[in-house]
């Protein structure tokens, strides 16, 4: 129930305002007008392109910080329950709020940690092309392919730890992530089923409660409210 409160109290807000940006993008990507060139080229010819853009990128903002701030919010929650220690949702959700911006800062520094593993093995493929093999060059894409797909993997899933360890220790950055590498060393089959796991879990449960909603919806008369109100109950939802 705790858990449940902190999630909802974050979720719900943004939901709603998703839900309203949404339908504010559908209105305006309606008066959007294009005009085609003999030469086959598409000029968008209305001024409501920056509102478009700038809407979707409130999205993205809004969904990502709901999501840092309900996942170190959940962390937190679960943890303390683990440790036996007492919890209540003010406090986690005051905690979550203190911390979010060293959940943010791990998040970042694993999107980076991934670059040079994808610019070191797209390099491998322009060295094979430049062979002007093709034996080369299938090579080349099976070991970027099995190679960089598996260490990514095997990284991000070794780095999952690192919010938790944020949430609950006094590691923060880089020391979160070496902590989380520390933690799944021996144990990363373990962490990556129970992620697998959880994924599959909430994948089924809100591809049925979306069809629910959507089904709701679908009696309500206007389409772009109905739209918007519906994109805001899966952004709860997820």
């Amino acid at each position: 129930l705790t858990l449940s409160k902190a999630v909802l109290v974050v979720a719900a807000p943004a939901a709603v305002l998703l839900g309203l940006i949404t339908m504010s993008i559908s209105a305006t990507a309606s008066n959007i007008t294009t005009t085609t060139s003999p030469f086959n080229t598409t000029t968008i010819t209305s001024g409501n392109l920056e509102t478009l853009l700038g809407g979707e990128l409130a999205i993205v903002v809004i969904s990502f910080l709901a999501t840092s701030l309900a996942t170190a919010v959940c962390f937190r929650v679960v943890g303390n329950t683990y440790l036996g220690q007492p919890v209540e949702w003010r406090g986690a959700l005051r905690f979550g709020l203190a911390r979010l911006g060293s959940v943010i800062w791990v998040q970042f520094l694993i999107a980076l940690a991934t670059v040079p593993i994808g610019v070191v093995f797209f390099l491998i493929i322009i060295l094979g092309l430049l062979t002007h093999s093709g034996a080369v060059v299938a090579l080349a894409i099976i070991v970027t392919v099995i190679g960089g797909g598996g260490l990514l993997i095997w990284f991000n899933i070794a780095a999952r730890l690192a919010i938790p360890i944020v949430m609950l220790e006094e590691a923060r950055g880089v020391a979160a992530i070496r902590r989380s590498l520390t933690l799944c060393r021996g144990t990363w089959w373990s962490v990556f089923g129970t992620q697998f796991l959880a994924w599959l879990l909430v994948a089924i449960a809100s591809s049925v409660i979306a069809a629910l909603f959507e089904a709701l919806l679908s009696f309500m008369r206007s389409g772009t409210v109905g739209q918007g109100f519906l994109t805001a109950i899966t952004q709860l939802i997820t």
